[in-house]
């Protein structure tokens, strides 16, 4: 460094107390502090800067207009304290700022250029310039990482200084300088070593010993830890008169520095070993991902990682603030300590500069300059052989030899080690660093688990709540996040993001859209739970055209606002729930709101018209599949319609009372065979309390034939009686041949259960001659089953087996494969009662498969529990045991009432084969109190089986105790009565938490 600058006419200082000088005069003092700051980023920050980017760096806690008045206020008095100077601040557009440093001398760019400087005696100057921390006052966010990556390389000049000195022995210059070093990073042992070499060459042993004394210390107190095993070989070995071998004793350091994160990553360990499995055959990696998703997190600290493997460490470039392709270069080179870019090839000048270096550059946002960088990297990587380049951008860089990464959500997901997942860790470590430490019992995680769903497992969105909602019980910040509309507000620590909010990360992404991509990502949030290229096209019809739709799509995919998951036939886009969150709030005409709505009803309506027929065809299980795949825009589509008058015309004649009815009609068989029964049965009456006088008794028939079919399955078999008795009612009435013989059958089901047997088999005869004049073979085999399921119950299993024969004869190869699975259960209890246990196995394993591969929860817990009674009479208590514990969780999700009595009294039969008869006879009065609330008595069948337990249990318990064990499961809550059933065994932890709710 020259001792003489009075040839430069503007000088500023910035390592330790600001301080600028204009044509050697002291700068006259600026308003406030600020003013400072301005000057000192505009000197740091060499490409023009965004003037919003620079407000809300400085005043990130005013709105953007403020801010910006802020900023203006500050130039006004900087301009004239520059005086003569003032032509240096430039502003190349109205939105741009800059500050021209020809003929000026900054010691903190001066510093930079001789830290990259390979000789050691520029390494001593740079020591020299820096004579205290950066801004050694001000404790703002962006001086802290311009401070540390400062600090680190003033470490760096420190060791390569001594590494001069030592090859010229000179040791007693080099000894002040890693004490120095020592100083700021007392935790590095191998700069002690540096140290402890030196002090031994110049035979200081008692310094020596005194240092190493108070590293032991310090490494006691902070780390609990001795110092490694190699500080102290070297350390014994100069005390005894030894010396290391050669005049190299100290290590050359890494020329450049990434900054350090400042706390550990959590929940990205299988991403960190992607993106490093990346570069086995790539130099140059993209992480792609929406904002806040911890893109620059993972690149520190994978670069962390990478750069350890270099010669020449890693650079860090942060392109937030770049606009223009000709300064991407300038931000490369300015990282590099170079700025040698007026009048030659920016490309060639970076080349000269990494031609021979290996080492990582970590380019940081890079979505708004997108195409320059990716051009860039690929002309540095190509022409620099031991150079590797790890990017973030919201847009993936599309150049030849560049890998994208894409970097998705939290996994929600606990892992196999650890029963929270990565998203809760995540919580957990936010919340903790922000003062609150939450102990992670059950009901806690189970809270922090759905506010992390509710976000979706975006990072920055769990951080901010967590950090933000110190304070709050966690059940209150899980409400808070559904009912309140301003979450996206509120500000997190400053030091988790460039972005002190969910709403600030987003809303930088979509200022970069085209106005026809923002149209389509506020159509886009219509939906709920992803949607379809077709669907998405029905929804934007006369916004867009639909070519325009397929290239919007494709844009925001490759600017991570949407998220692309490929399948077979076709794909599913998603929006992340703070995005859609976010864009549901972005300002849309009310008609053109009003319009995509109905769109967004009439294609999910005529989706249910489309499916609804293949449920019960040998299609079912794609359809079924189809269907719980659009759940969530299937209910928006019934709360639009319920939304409506019910006169209102939807569109095609149709009114909104017809279009709800024909709805719920539709999602009968979907919601009794996937669940949730009692949403189904909420959908059903809905529609029943908007009908009128002039339904017609078809339409009105279809609802009421719901009803009770839904009545019946959650075990009300009076009320299903008394619906379906309605609907057989208006079947005749409206000369519905089709209404009435569903009608009938399930009308049958339901006398059966209630132990109307007469009725029963007068409703199953009739439906069976009505499907025959229809011509149908499914429903016709349905009503087989049913009949020889009739005969079964009454002990006739005999009798049973020819209906049971002929229904899947009638099935055989008109794809009726649902009804095949009903048959081949209720064949298998009639074989097992018969005493043919093989011919039983063999039909339950059938029904099984069937009904499982077509996903029908409520038969196949069914078929389940048939066969476990199977196991049970055989003495294999763990299979029975695995069976009943999957249908028990199937019945209570479900809601089945009737079917659970049933199952806990399996269940007692096992309890009982593994002599625990109290808790057998416990389960057997809690089985009893179901049946009489819901007016279901045991058939012949059941009382046959659990009359055999009670006597038995009567032979083991006095009366007294029977009927006090009695008493007390009648009185247990389900809940109670699930973890009593489950309490034996090794499958108990693992089942039991699929009791969603009560059915008591």
């Amino acid at each position: 460094m020259s001792s003489d600058l009075s040839s430069f006419a503007f000088e500023l200082r910035l390592f330790g107390t600001f301080s600028c000088k204009v044509r050697g005069k002291p700068m006259p003092p600026l308003r406030s502090s600020k003013g400072d700051q301005v000057l000192a980023l505009l000197a740091l920050r060499r490409p023009p800067l965004d003037r919003g980017w620079l407000a809300t760096t400085l005043w990130p806690d005013s709105t953007l207009e403020r801010s910006r008045f802020y900023l203006r206020r500050e130039l006004t008095h900087l301009r004239s304290a520059l005086a003569e100077e003032a032509w240096r601040l430039q502003s190349s557009s109205r939105d741009s700022l800059s500050f021209d440093l020809d003929g000026a001398w900054v010691d903190v760019l001066e510093f930079d250029k001789l830290i990259l400087s390979s000789d050691g005696r520029d390494s001593a100057e740079a020591i020299a310039i820096r004579s205290a921390p950066l801004l050694e006052s001000v404790d703002e966010d962006w001086v802290y990482l311009e401070r540390a990556s400062r600090e680190e390389a003033f470490v760096a000049a420190a060791q390569r200084s001594a590494e001069r000195l030592s090859q010229d022995r000179a040791f007693d210059q080099a000894i002040p300088i890693l004490r120095l070093a020592v100083a700021h990073e007392p935790l590095r042992e191998s700069l002690h070593r540096m140290l402890f070499t030196a002090l031994g060459e110049v035979n200081d042993l008692a310094a020596l010993a005194k240092a190493y004394r108070e590293l032991r210390s310090l490494l006691r107190r902070e780390l609990g830890v001795e110092p490694d095993p190699e500080t102290q070989a070297l350390v014994r070995s100069l005390l005894e008169g030894q010396r290391p071998p050669g005049p190299r004793a100290i290590s050359m350091p890494r020329a450049f520095q990434l900054p350090s994160l400042t706390s550990n990553l959590v929940g990205r360990e299988r991403d960190t070993e992607d993106v490093l499995r990346l570069f086995d055959e790539n130099r140059a990696v993209c992480l792609c991902g929406p904002g806040g998703v911890g893109k620059t997190s993972l690149a520190l600290a994978t670069g962390a990682i990478l750069s350890e493997r270099l010669q020449c460490g890693g650079a860090f470039v942060d392109l937030s603030s770049v606009t223009s392709p000709q300064g991407v270069a300038a931000a490369v080179g300015s990282a590099l300590g170079s700025r040698q870019f007026v009048g030659h090839d920016p490309v060639e000048t970076l080349s000269g500069l990494l031609a021979d270096k290996s080492m990582l550059l970590v380019i940081d946002n890079c979505e708004q300059i997108a195409d320059e960088v990716a051009k860039l990297v690929a002309k540095l990587v190509s022409r620099c052989p031991l150079v590797l380049a790890l990017m973030t951008s919201r847009h993936a860089l599309r150049a030849t030899g560049i890998a994208n990464y894409r970097l998705g959500p939290l996994s929600l997901s606990p892992s196999q080690s650890d029963c929270r997942s990565p998203a809760t860790l995540v919580f957990l470590t936010a919340a903790a660093r922000s003062g609150r430490v939450i102990e992670p019992t059950e009901e806690a995680v189970a809270h922090i688990d759905a506010i992390c769903r509710r976000l979706d497992g975006l990072p920055l969105a769990i951080q901010v709540v967590a950090s933000s909602a110190s304070t709050l019980p966690l059940a209150h910040v899980n409400q808070m996040l559904h009912e309140a509309g301003n979450w996206l507000e509120i500000r997190g620590p400053s030091d988790e993001s460039r972005h002190a909010t969910v709403s600030e990360a987003i809303s930088w992404s979509v200022g970069l859209l085209t106005d026809s991509e923002r149209t389509l990502l506020t159509a886009a949030s219509t939906f709920v739970g992803g949607w379809t290229l077709e669907a998405v096209t029905a929804v934007c019809a006369g916004e867009l055209e639909a070519s325009l739709i397929a290239s919007g799509l494709s844009g925001l995919v490759e600017k991570s606002i949407v998220s692309f998951q490929p399948a077979q036939e076709s794909g599913r886009y998603y929006l992340l729930e703070p995005i859609r969150d976010f864009a549901s709030t972005m300002p849309v005409p009310p008609e053109t709101a009003a319009g995509r709505r109905l769109r967004h009803f009439r294609y999910y309506y005529e989706l249910t018209s489309r499916l609804g027929p293949l449920l019960y065809d040998r299609q079912s299980d794609r359809a079924l599949q189809e269907l719980e795949t659009e759940l969530h825009n299937l209910r928006l589509a019934q709360d639009y319609c319920f939304g409506q008058p019910p006169r209102q015309q939807l569109f095609a004649g149709i009114t909104a009372q017809e279009a709800g009815m024909r709805l719920a009609d539709r999602m009968t068989r979907f919601y009794f065979v996937r669940g949730p029964i009692e949403e189904g049965r909420e959908l059903t009456l809905a529609a029943l309390a908007r009908a009128t006088p002039d339904t017609s008794h078809s339409l009105l028939g279809m609802v009421v034939l719901s009803a009770g079919i839904y009545e019946g399955f959650l075990g009300n078999v009076v009320a299903a009686v008394e619906h379906l008795g309605r609907a057989t009612a208006l079947g005749r009435s409206a000369g519905d041949k089709a209404l009435l013989g569903r009608a009938l059958h399930n009308l049958g089901w339901s006398q059966q259960r209630h132990g109307l047997y007469d009725e029963a088999r007068a409703s199953f005869t009739e439906a069976l001659a009505v499907h025959r004049q229809n011509g149908d073979p499914m429903w016709q085999a349905l009503c087989l089953q049913y009949l020889g399921t009739l005969d079964s119950v009454l002990l006739s299993p005999e009798t049973a087996i020819p209906l049971f024969e002929e229904a899947l004869e009638t099935c055989a190869g008109r794809g009726c494969r649902v009804v095949e699975g009903y048959a081949q259960a209720a064949m298998g209890s009639a074989l097992r009662q018969l005493g043919m246990r093989d011919e039983a196995r063999d039909a339950f394993r059938q029904s099984v498969d069937t009904l499982r591969a077509l996903g029908n929860r409520f038969h196949l817990a069914t078929a389940q529990t048939g066969r476990s009674r199977l196991a049970l009479e055989e003495g294999d208590l763990d299979t029975a045991k695995a069976l009943l514990t999957e249908s028990l969780g199937q019945f209570v999700e479900l809601g089945c009432r009737l079917e659970f009595a049933a199952c806990l009294e399996t269940w007692a039969e096992w309890h009982a084969a593994a002599d625990q008869i109290d808790t057998a006879v416990t389960l057997l009065g809690h089985a009893d109190r179901h049946r009489t609330e819901l007016q279901a008595p045991h058939s012949p069948q059941s009382v046959l089986e659990t009359e055999r337990l009670k006597t038995r249990a009567q032979e083991v318990l006095s009366p007294a105790r029977y009927r006090q064990t009695v008493a007390k499961g009648k009185a247990l809550r389900q809940t109670e009565a699930t973890a009593l059933a489950l309490s034996q065994g090794p499958l108990v932890n693992g089942l039991s938490h699929r009791v969603h709710k009560p059915l008591d």
